[in-house]
């Protein structure tokens, strides 16, 4: 039930929590007609959009597809969309583990397909009008992270990342040396 295998293979929880956490900054209001079983959280930080949308569908239900859409309106200029879509054989080795009969050990080539069938789906493209509107389709249990950043020089939060080198030095050295260790 972690958010592991047992081989150490992530699973959607993973993913969705990867998802989640990269909703920092200012929380966005998110407008329209939203259903039972289907979450949105948008935020803005540091010039980007970000939005992560989910369609939850409870174990014995049907299941349930979700199509819609989602734009920034107030979105100014060019902007770089990119997703990360979870969905099964896309971010889920489960269908793939299924599909070659469940196995207890897997061969070094079915454990590396099955880390292949890990990696969430993605896209990337460049846009002129940041404000158009990025269609969604998520099937059962599905769940999708669009973000919206301007064009041109890359995203890089240099303070966190000084402020995260730091505190890593700081614990690093803090550690003590194990006595008797030949290098």
């Amino acid at each position: 039930y972690g958010m592991l295998t047992i081989d150490g293979l992530p699973k959607p929880s993973f993913w969705a929590f990867q998802m989640l956490g990269q909703l920092t900054g200012r929380s966005a209001l998110v407008e329209g007609d939203i259903p039972a079983g289907v979450g949105v959280a948008a935020y803005t930080d540091a010039g980007c959009f970000r939005a992560a949308i989910w369609n939850h569908v409870v174990a014995g239900f049907p299941a349930r597809e979700f199509q819609n859409e989602i734009s920034v309106p107030e979105w100014v200029g060019d902007a770089l969309i990119t997703t990360w879509h979870v969905r099964p054989g896309q971010g889920s080795a489960y269908e793939l583990w299924q599909q070659m009969g469940k196995p207890q050990n897997p061969t070094p080539v079915q454990q590396r397909s099955l880390r292949f069938a890990t990696s969430p789906a993605t896209a990337s493209w460049e846009t002129e009008s940041g404000s158009e509107a990025v269609p969604i389709q998520l099937g059962s249990n599905e769940i999708l992270l669009i973000e919206w950043a301007p064009r041109g020089d890359a995203y890089v939060p240099k303070e966190l990342l000084s402020e995260q080198s730091l505190s890593w030095n700081n614990a690093l050295a803090a550690v003590p040396a194990i006595s008797g260790a030949s290098s």
